[in-house]
């Protein structure tokens, strides 16, 4: 079973949080978005914490993976975090907006 943070929950955010939950291998334990409002009301849909902080999700050692449903002027900030804190990481859209940080990402994967 995978405990996984949903960042970004907007309207793709919410259909991925069904997903998270209709699955037998993961539980949906955070939700994190910069509106505190849409983070609360998928959290209390699916009984999980919620947050405008992305990382207090980062730093529960409860969490497996970082699913990142943002915008993707921010993927690669928050996948290189994630990856830093020793989560696993599942992009919904590009990993980066350059392959200058693309690279740099894949970099940091090797490294960690």
């Amino acid at each position: 079973m995978y405990d996984v943070a949903l960042i970004g929950c907007g309207g793709y955010g919410s259909y991925l949080a069904d997903t998270i939950s209709e699955n037998e291998h993961t539980n949906l334990v955070y939700c994190i978005d910069t509106n505190k409002s849409k983070a609360k009301a998928l959290a209390d849909k699916f009984n999980c914490k919620y947050d405008t902080d992305y990382l207090k999700a980062l730093l529960d050692d409860k969490v497996d993976v970082a699913l990142i449903a943002t915008q993707a002027d921010r993927t690669a900030e928050l996948a290189k975090a994630a990856i830093i804190h020793g989560k696993k990481v599942f992009c919904e859209k590009p990993m980066a907006n350059s392959v200058e940080a693309a690279v740099d990402l894949a970099n940091i994967v090797r490294e960690y």
